[in-house]
């Protein structure tokens, strides 16, 4: 990982974790300008400290089942303009907690707010639309998951494995032709419904021999 890493930790007291990754980073700032020879050069971080602190609370939260103190953290998140991809994923993040609870307007809500830092993003588009099909609109979730696979199966898709999103959802790669498949069938096309459901079969095998090759097996 060039340009980030990852911590596993597990702070007792309130507090303590803003205070280490506080002393982590700024030891690390200064020993590596003191190297490089570039003090008063510039940052290091450039401010991302403070997102990364509200997302890695939010993920404790969200793991214990705090479901409303997390999205208020998410959406803390989301507010930060400053880092579009990190409010993007704030936005699809929350979006996808809301569907879970049988919040779909909510969350089809947030996937806009999402939009607008990432607007072609397939995870949005796909989690946009299947908001619409458990709401029981299945014409728009068919439209809708045609403009996700044609981004991640067009002549402009996106490399999956450079998503800032794809942490959360490895499987977005096919989930859009599963969700066409699915519209499909409930608007009475066995036949395309079909095809689309082999597709998906078809794109999961990809993904998970591209992920065997980079060695992260999802």
């Amino acid at each position: 990982m060039p340009n980030h890493w990852h911590l596993v930790v597990n702070p007792v007291h309130d507090g303590e974790l803003s205070n280490f990754t506080g002393w982590l980073t700024l030891t690390h700032t200064k020993r590596w300008h003191a190297h490089r020879h570039s003090k008063g050069q510039g940052h290091v971080y450039q401010g991302l400290t403070g997102a990364m602190h509200r997302l890695t609370h939010r993920l404790t939260l969200e793991s214990l089942g705090d479901v409303t103190t997390s999205l208020n953290w998410y959406k803390r998140c989301i507010a930060n303009a400053a880092f579009p991809g990190l409010a993007g994923w704030a936005a699809f993040s929350a979006a996808r907690i809301l569907h879970k609870e049988k919040g779909f307007e909510a969350s089809k809500h947030l996937c806009f707010e999402g939009l607008k830092m990432l607007p072609a993003s397939p995870e949005l588009i796909w989690l946009w639309g299947l908001n619409e099909y458990s709401m029981g609109r299945f014409f728009e979730a068919a439209s809708i998951s045609v403009f996700a696979i044609s981004l991640v199966d067009g002549p402009s898709k996106i490399d999956f494995r450079s998503s800032s999103i794809c942490r959360d959802l490895p499987a977005w790669f096919e989930l859009p032709f599963d969700l066409h498949s699915w519209a499909l069938l409930k608007l009475g096309d066995e036949v395309g419904s079909r095809r689309y459901r082999e597709l998906a079969d078809e794109k999961r095998m990809i993904r998970v021999a591209l992920l065997q090759q980079v060695g992260n097996i999802q």
